[in-house]
């Protein structure tokens, strides 16, 4: 009877060790995209310990994957009384809720932003807009947003375009974060009964 609680007590302790290794060991997401005038691509790999778990490729539609016609029947539904619906309508939850819902959720995704690292090891932007102002006050934010996310300035190049509308550029990044904060920010929500009644509003569409 003692050898069966010792191997209890010993099964226990080594499934909470493996929990807590997967909560505390950070997870890494890489992200690589490219954009060239109408070209796009990019890839993504998460991985754990150094082990990929997952990647894939990115690629943006374009107007050839999705004809114009085809996507305007997907967004409209007719139903049986001959009405027409988005569907961009449904799941639209009570503008009270989600106001109510509002500051927690906001407190939550500020936590979650908090718990991430976010490492640039590359980044190049060539933006120009129809207006030299709107270009210059928009790389003015654009710097403001690098320093307040205290990222590495010197791997960031922000070139402005005054000549022509352009958005260009090139991007290389690592996230780090561990799972640990994820769930407390989940559990965080689930004791909030607003965010509760939101996502019940939500869920009942």
């Amino acid at each position: 009877m003692q050898e069966i609680f010792i191997a209890i007590i010993g099964f226990a302790i080594l499934l909470a060790s493996m929990v807590g290794g997967i909560l505390w060991v950070p997870f890494n997401l890489y992200l690589d995209i490219n954009k060239e005038g109408q070209k796009f691509n990019g890839m993504y790999r998460l991985a754990w310990l150094g082990i990929t778990l997952k990647s894939d490729d990115i690629f943006a539609p374009t107007e050839m994957d999705i004809p114009g016609k085809k996507r305007d029947e997907e967004l409209i539904r007719h139903d049986s009384s001959g009405d027409s619906k988005s569907v961009y309508k449904r799941n639209i939850p009570d503008p009270k809720t989600l106001m109510e819902a509002l500051p927690p959720a906001v407190r939550i995704f500020k936590d979650i932003v908090r718990s991430l690292h976010i490492d640039v090891l590359s980044c190049r932007v060539v933006l120009g807009l129809q207006d030299p102002v709107d270009t210059a006050v928009t790389c003015g934010y654009l710097w403001s947003l690098i320093s307040a996310l205290k990222l590495h300035k010197e791997n960031i190049f922000i070139e402005p375009r005054f000549d022509k509308e352009l958005l260009d550029g090139l991007l290389l990044v690592e996230i780090r974060t561990k799972l640990i904060w994820i769930f407390l920010a989940i559990f965080q929500a689930i004791k909030d009964e607003k965010l509760r009644k939101l996502i019940r509003n939500i869920a009942r569409g």
